[in-house]
């Protein structure tokens, strides 16, 4: 069965949800995780995507 995406759009991919993720995490701390769930929960979407 052939590849529905190239390995190298697999690539691009990942960097843009790690570049999402970065941004979204820019200028915040820890303690932001623990009293923003959607936060919490957008970052660990990102992540699992990378």
């Amino acid at each position: 069965m052939p590849r529905l995406i190239d390995p190298e759009d697999y690539a691009r991919t990942m960097l843009r949800y790690a570049q999402e993720a970065a941004r979204l995490a820019q200028n915040r701390e820890c303690a932001d995780l623990d009293n923003d769930r959607i936060l919490e929960l957008a970052l660990a979407h990102l992540v699992q995507n990378v």
